[in-house]
């Protein structure tokens, strides 16, 4: 049996529920009348406003390729409101203090994106590399998105960047691009198909293209002999390695190669080397001419070392070549000036077809 005072304690507790109810119901209503007073709470984008988001946004993935390193770009679709938990903003900062959602401009959109670079100290090696400068275009208006120097210490780990873009007019993805340019070549990407429209870039996204002249290690005995077949001097020994002949679009000093070009760049080093006859007569080489090379009888357009010397030469040369024929033959010159009996200078030469690696 229920007695009286148990009676009076279990309606005590259903009213303290239902005024807890209540108040809960309150607190609920009063939250979303000021939410409606507040506009939905939600803060107005304008156009060309950037704005950090917390994560990448969910959309296509597309790589750009730059001379030393890959950019590479997540797009989302364009929306018209970012929830304030999606966004990367400071929580003592005024104007994002009531949790407002980020709202598109008005008659207008927001456009979520990121983009991170992979082994950004890739153009590093280079020396002094040009700035990148990205940029998004939606519909007839573009947006600069950021300038990244490569070069300066505290951006050689270049964080991600997420943000959502404020953009005019009522636009979807087959309304946006994306803009990469290096060193005056601009690369554009169409988000709708990430499909990248590279110009003469579009070589660092194929394979890798490098030729050979069985010299690259002094096993190989490649050396310079004389010129004239019927001269009976003889260089000795085998005096002369080369590196692959690499063909690649964008050098360091000469910039991107022309429509329809590469550049194509050989490392050499030539060691001296003593002179001799089938008579046993033997000269010294007091002095090495500066070497010329070419390449199908092309002249090199950059040159870096290779000089005349009285010991060892070392250096490498860049040519401009045909980007759709294979350069052929590789052609090393120099002249030896021989002190000995009868002092005499001895024109040297070497000749070696080039074999495409792999």
């Amino acid at each position: 049996m229920t007695t009286p005072s148990a009676r009076a304690e279990r309606g005590r507790s259903i009213a303290m529920v239902a005024i807890a109810a209540l108040a809960v119901a309150a607190l609920v209503l009063a939250v979303l009348v000021w939410r409606a007073n507040a506009g939905d709470a939600s803060e107005t984008a304008d156009v060309g406003e950037m704005v950090p988001l917390e994560t990448d946004p969910y959309g296509r993935a597309i790589t750009v390729r730059l001379p030393g390193t890959d950019l590479t770009f997540v797009v989302g679709a364009p929306v018209d409101v970012v929830a304030h938990e999606m966004l990367d903003v400071e929580y003592d900062d005024p104007r994002w203090e009531d949790g407002q959602d980020l709202q598109a401009p008005d008659g207008g959109t927001l456009v979520p994106l990121g983009w991170r670079f992979d082994a950004p100290g890739g153009l590093l090696s280079d020396g002094d590399p040009a700035p990148i400068e990205l940029r998004l275009v939606a519909g007839d208006r573009t947006v600069e998105l950021d300038r990244v120097d490569l070069g300066h210490d505290d951006v050689v780990s270049y964080d991600p960047r997420m943000l959502a873009v404020g953009v005019g007019g009522d636009l979807d993805v087959t309304d946006l691009s994306l803009e990469v340019e290096y060193d005056g070549l601009t690369q554009t990407v169409d988000v709708s198909t990430g499909k990248v429209d590279a110009g003469v870039a579009q070589a660092l996204y194929e394979q890798e293209r490098s030729l050979t002249a069985g010299c690259t290690e002094v096993e190989d005995r490649c050396a310079l002999a004389a010129a004239d077949p019927a001269s009976s001097l003889r260089p000795s020994p085998p005096n002369l390695t080369a590196s692959y002949v690499s063909l690649y679009p964008y050098d360091p000093v000469l910039g991107w190669a022309d429509d329809g070009t590469l550049w194509a760049a050989v490392r050499l080093q030539i060691l001296g080397v003593s002179v001799h006859n089938a008579a046993g007569d033997s000269w010294k080489v007091r002095r090495y001419s500066r070497p010329s090379v070419s390449l199908d009888g092309a002249q090199p357009v950059r040159r870096d070392g290779l000089e005349a010397d009285a010991h060892d030469s070392y250096g490498s040369v860049v040519f401009r070549v045909d980007a759709d024929t294979a350069p052929r033959v590789l052609t090393v010159e120099q002249v030896l000036m021989l002190s000995g009996p009868g002092e005499r200078r001895l024109p040297v030469v070497l000749r070696r077809q080039l074999a495409p690696l792999g």
